[in-house]
């Protein structure tokens, strides 16, 4: 494979490269939002339009998961997408001559390790988002893969996420959670920065508008999660608190935003505890009625099983001041130990989910303004700009 025609011009790039004033970065991501719901595509989002707006060149490299333009411009930002892997590793000697970027941000394994000798000579960051065979295993599982086929998988994507890893000059990880999993697995260490939310966009509202545009009850407690339908997110967990919750607050009602491999299962599960009434599957939300959603609850659950980094959809609803109920799993902790300590709950099962609800519950409705005003107030201290600086003084010199 054939590298930039000018090799030494990328090597006088990197020599006393002050990021600050760098013009071009190049972000390569497995997902974007345009295209498909994540967390990890929306920080790699998010970021890109920080960094644009303080008037950097932004170049965005995504895999085409939703069938659209090889090439076309979103909020200012050239988005290049390749369908297939092969496509990409032979078309990327050709982006960075190019787009002849100062830095790479490297977000994903697999389109990452396309350009992965190219990080060897200009300044990259890879930004760890959570372990790639771990995410594997947990998905095989759940599908039924025999072992076989889940332990080779694994070891590909170990091996490519390590490779990818190697070659770059820093990592990155939204947590202490994630970089201790770097080290457990990789043996190597990452800068930890805290991710984002736009507050101008997640924002407290009027309720009961809210309530109304989204079609939720204006006199019932409603309960919202926002998650994708697997196992690692505990889904089932939460809705088998529901039957207690129900108990001690007949017109309870939980909505679970998502889509997934689950929605079948957890549908079952719902009809096997008779609550038809008390649990609503609402698939995937648009992102214009996602804030809407955010305001309409009194209480946002994130019932996490296992695996959890820095969880944007807690920062978004506390932005909205809705209150985040969460379980002491990965990095909720770390999120939310700012804020409120009485919003960790004691564990993941559904006793712990119920026992957290029914204990918090009475203090939101005897509280609630004062206790929507701080979670507002807390989530105002992360932003992308803050994340956008932490990623440009990287590379600068002390």
């Amino acid at each position: 494979m054939a590298g930039p025609s000018n090799p030494e011009a990328c090597k006088s790039r990197c020599t006393g490269l002050r990021i600050l004033n760098v013009s071009t970065y190049l972000v390569v991501s497995e997902i974007i939002p345009a295209d498909v719901p994540g967390g990890s595509g929306r920080a790699a989002w998010e970021a890109s339009r920080a960094l644009a707006v303080r008037g950097h060149r932004i170049i965005v490299v995504t895999r085409n998961l939703a069938a659209k333009k090889q090439r076309e411009t979103i909020d200012g930002i050239p988005v290049l997408r390749f369908s297939r892997y092969r496509d990409l590793h032979c078309a990327a000697p050709r982006i960075v001559e190019e787009f002849k970027p100062d830095c790479l941000h490297l977000h994903s394994p697999f389109p990452s390790f396309a350009f992965r000798k190219f990080a060897r000579r200009i300044p990259s960051l890879y930004f760890f988002h959570s372990p790639w065979h771990e995410e594997y295993l947990i998905r095989g599982a759940d599908l039924g893969r025999g072992p076989m086929r889940s332990a080779i998988g694994a070891w590909l994507r170990r091996a490519a996420e390590r490779a990818t890893l190697t070659s770059v000059r820093r990592i990155i990880a939204d947590s202490a959670f994630m970089a201790s999993r770097l080290r457990q697995h990789h043996g190597l260490d990452a800068l930890v920065f805290p991710l984002g939310v736009d507050i101008e966009r997640f924002a407290p509202g009027d309720i009961s508008a809210a309530r109304r545009k989204t079609g939720l009850p204006e006199d019932r407690p409603v309960f919202l999660t926002v998650r994708n339908l697997v196992s690692r997110m505990g889904l089932d967990n939460l809705i088998g608190a529901m039957p207690r919750i129900v108990a001690a607050f007949p017109d309870a009602l939980l909505v679970i935003g998502g889509q997934g491999y689950l929605r079948d299962a957890l549908q079952t599960r719902i009809d096997q505890l008779g609550l038809a009434r008390h649990a609503r599957l609402i698939g995937y939300i648009p992102d214009e009625l996602l804030t809407d959603h955010y305001r309409a609850a009194d209480i946002f659950i994130l019932p996490t099983r296992s695996l959890e980094g820095f969880g944007l959809v807690t920062l978004e609803s506390l932005a909205c001041g809705t209150p985040v109920l969460a379980t002491p799993v990965g990095a909720n902790r770390e999120v939310l130990e700012g804020l409120d300590t009485r919003m960790m709950l004691a564990g993941a099962g559904a006793e712990d989910i119920a026992a957290g609800v029914l204990a918090y519950l009475p203090e939101y409705q005897k509280r609630k303004a004062e206790i929507r005003a701080a979670c507002r107030k807390y989530a105002i201290g992360f932003s992308w700009e803050k994340y956008a600086d932490r990623i440009s003084r990287v590379f600068a010199p002390s």
